[in-house]
């Protein structure tokens, strides 16, 4: 009905007209109370209601209160928010990817359904559309005497997908898996999956340690799997080797970036470069001008307590020998094993281009861009390109901080995009190659695998896990990393590049 738009034409509006504060975390917070507070007094909660419509009352009837307030970091929070849950969540709750209720993962929900319009809360698409119920792990598995608990966060990404894979080989060695993932946007809690068809449960893993010890113990966990920490304080660095010890467990922890030397976790700089991993006066200037998600933090004291979290780990694994050797010598007490989630060796051998002599060559950019992926790079590439009519063209098949400033620059960026549907849109692109523009020094790149599996010639930066693998296939395309901060310089390099894949040209990959 009209008047259940209402109010979401009424946050609308509020957001065109303050931009930058509502999207800033303290006035948004601020905000939201200042709302929820009046509209929590009668008669004013009934307006409310009737202005938030059909959408109000599906998540007031869905969302668990308890849970979704005590991500809320302050108790003056919670308890203003606590007037009107439903109507918080959809205020700001949504935007700070607070979930709604245990077993809800906003990140995992909204990757799954790419086609989810921004703005949109994933809970109410949910609600409306989902024709299953919404876990966050395996709720096939029992309790059982040996239990392997996987700590995962609530991003997404690749290293939730090294975790899949990792928790596949434990199954085959007869681990009986249970997953815990932090939440995100607010205070951290930890959400343990379902298990036999029930509810999935929730700690506040400050106050209620030992609560969810005992729990644990009863679950027979025996082993725990650390996947990450980023969405947990500072303190898990302590806090979860006790924990183990309590439970009679050992701990083992997968290196997926490098969070336990800095953690801003990709080595990118406040100028934006790559810092290889910089000497701690100079990473406390950097952390103290660009901030990180853990807060105010002093670097030496960080690398001191990850490095003690590490050397207590019965294993340390790594996906690939180029995140082990930069790590190795800041790490002098942890053997760093590597398991790397993929065999090249399954990929199809890499296929040659052939362009016409007024063709363009087409780069195919997979996954989503941010700096450290080299957002900034394709922005000023594509914008020269088109300035000089070079014969290229870009098309992302993922997502940037901002799409439209991309369009502008003559990228064509089609959006988010379902893992089951990227093999579709590579296929029917007309890409030559991809383009993978990293700055960071990536430790495993699964974009970099569906540009294998199509036979495509991968473009990057001799850096990192991607040169690695580059090296390991004789592909030549491997470029220095000082074009990244040489556009004309870069844009010459693929040109010369398109000159070897016209057909009089010939060659090699």
């Amino acid at each position: 009905m009209w008047h259940s738009t209402r109010l979401t034409r009424f946050i609308a509006f509020f957001r065109r007209a303050r931009p930058r504060a509502m999207l800033a975390y303290k006035p948004r917070f601020l905000l939201a109370q200042l709302l929820v507070t009046i509209a929590g007094v009668p008669p004013l909660r009934y307006l409310a209601w009737w202005l938030g419509g059909g959408a109000l009352h599906e998540i007031q009837a869905a969302l668990d209160p308890e849970f979704y307030l005590a991500q809320l970091p302050a108790p003056g929070l919670r308890r203003g928010a606590a007037t009107m849950p439903a109507l918080h969540y959809l205020l700001v709750g949504k935007f700070l990817n607070l979930s709604p209720r245990p077993g809800f993962d906003p990140h995992a929900y909204r990757g799954r359904n790419p086609q989810i319009p921004k703005g949109c809360a994933p809970f109410l698409h949910y609600l409306r559309y989902a024709q299953a119920p919404d876990r966050t792990g395996d709720t096939s598995c029992r309790a059982a005497p040996r239990t392997a608990l996987l700590l995962d966060h609530a991003r997404g990404g690749g290293s939730s997908r090294c975790l899949e894979l990792h928790a596949q080989r434990l199954h085959l060695q007869g681990w009986n898996i249970r997953l815990a993932r932090c939440t995100a946007g607010g205070r951290p809690l930890l959400v343990l999956d379902a298990a036999d068809g029930g509810a999935p449960r929730w700690f506040d893993p400050g106050s209620a340690a030992t609560d969810l010890q005992e729990h644990l113990r009863r679950l027979g966990v025996r082993h725990i799997v650390v996947n990450h920490l980023i969405d947990l304080p500072p303190a898990a660095f302590e806090w979860l080797p006790r924990l183990a010890a309590a439970l009679g467990a050992g701990y083992e922890v997968l290196l997926h970036d490098y969070y336990y030397v800095c953690p801003r976790v990709n080595l990118i700089d406040a100028r934006g470069r790559y810092c290889a991993i910089a000497p701690t006066a100079d990473c406390r200037a950097c952390l103290a001008q660009a901030g990180s998600s853990t807060g105010v933090i002093d670097a030496a004291d960080w690398r001191v307590r990850a490095h003690r979290f590490l050397a207590g780990a019965e294993r340390v694994v790594a996906p690939s020998r180029d995140l082990a050797a930069r790590l190795g010598p800041h790490l002098p007490q942890v053997s760093i094993e590597v398991l790397e989630p993929e065999s090249d060796g399954l990929w199809p051998a890499t296929r040659m281009p052939r362009l016409g002599a007024q063709e363009p060559l087409r780069l195919a950019l997979i996954g989503a861009l941010n700096v450290a992926k080299g957002y900034d790079i394709v922005a000023a590439l594509a914008r020269l390109a088109a300035d000089r009519a070079a014969p290229l063209r870009f098309d992302l098949f993922g997502h940037s901080p901002d799409d439209a400033r991309l369009r502008r620059c003559g990228v064509a960026v089609h959006g988010r995009y379902r893992e089951a549907d990227i093999d579709g849109l590579i296929g029917g692109s007309g890409a030559h190659a991809a383009f993978l523009p990293a700055i960071w020094p990536e430790t495993w790149s699964f974009v970099q695998s569906i540009a294998f599996r199509h036979g495509l010639p991968v473009v990057a930066f001799d850096h990192g896990a991607i040169a690695l693998r580059l090296r390991r296939r004789g592909q030549t395309t491997a470029l220095p990393l000082n074009l990244s901060r040489d556009p004309p310089g870069l844009l010459r390099a693929l040109l010369t590049l398109r000159q070897r894949y016209l057909v009089h040209a010939g060659g090699a990959c």
